[in-house]
């Protein structure tokens, strides 16, 4: 996820979330209409059945009127031609624009300012996920910068990370002996001589955290008495320059 202060250009602020969608019923916005982009296919921007990518808008609207916050949403790889094949006739529209569902717009997307306080006013845009790849297209070979670890380094703009040291998708595919240890080994790695990253690690185990309720109503997600929303809104408005908050009270993944 990429969020994008639009009035500050000279000192672009961005924020990436690791998460994929988690569909909660929660207070939310109204769902927002599906937008199809029938020109990105000509540039090779399609999903997996060769349909055309899409996204959500939901336009903001007082003070935050030229703010936008752009969401990717995630959804995993297919990493079989048989895999590939099933993913794109699947009713929840990661392999077809033509079988997206129109998505409530939730924690982060959310237009209540309760849920929302710092961003709830902004025009938010939920690119939908579809072509099995990580946005790549039709991109056939993958460059091993793509990934966070190897390109992190080499990205100026600020970052902000909110994840779990837990999280269920890596806890349940990998085989890693010690998950938790080592992503916060790699994170720190990254982010040890920066001044002006973020970090929020809390120990619940779940896969997505930005938008669902975690992200500001969820008390047992909070670090330093501090919601996502909450660590995320100083981040960015620079109320704290250098923000890290990770979960050393429970070494135990828990249930938020």
């Amino acid at each position: 996820m990429v969020k994008l202060r639009a009035t500050e250009y000279l000192s672009l602020r961005s924020t990436f979330v690791l998460c994929v969608i988690l569909f909660l019923k929660i207070e939310s916005s109204l769902e927002a209409g599906i937008t199809v982009i029938e020109s990105a296919v000509a540039k090779g921007a399609v999903c997996l059945d060769g349909t055309p990518p899409a996204y959500q808008l939901d336009r903001g609207f007082g003070d935050g009127v030229n703010n936008w916050l752009v969401h990717i949403q995630g959804g995993g790889w297919c990493h079989t031609i048989e895999n590939c094949v099933v993913r794109k006739t699947l009713s929840y529209g990661f392999g077809s624009s033509e079988l997206m569902p129109e998505l409530n717009f939730t924690g982060l997307l959310s237009n209540q300012q309760d849920q929302n306080p710092n961003f709830y006013n902004w025009n938010r845009v939920y690119m939908r996920y579809c072509d099995g790849a990580s946005f790549t297209g039709d991109v056939e070979e993958i460059d091993p910068c793509f990934f966070p670890q190897y390109d992190m380094p080499y990205i100026n703009t600020p970052i902000f990370i909110v994840n779990s040291a837990y999280d269920t998708w890596q806890f349940i595919n990998t085989c890693v002996a010690d998950f938790r240890s080592d992503y916060l080994w790699s994170l720190w790695s990254v982010f040890a001589k920066s001044s002006t990253e973020g970090i929020f690690i809390n120990t619940c185990y779940t896969h997505c955290q930005t938008d669902s309720s975690t992200w500001f109503a969820n008390a047992t997600s909070k670090l330093g008495d501090k919601t996502i929303a909450e660590a995320v809104g100083d981040w960015f408005y620079d109320k704290n320059e250098f923000q890290i908050k990770i979960d050393i009270e429970h070494v135990n993944p828990h249930y938020c």
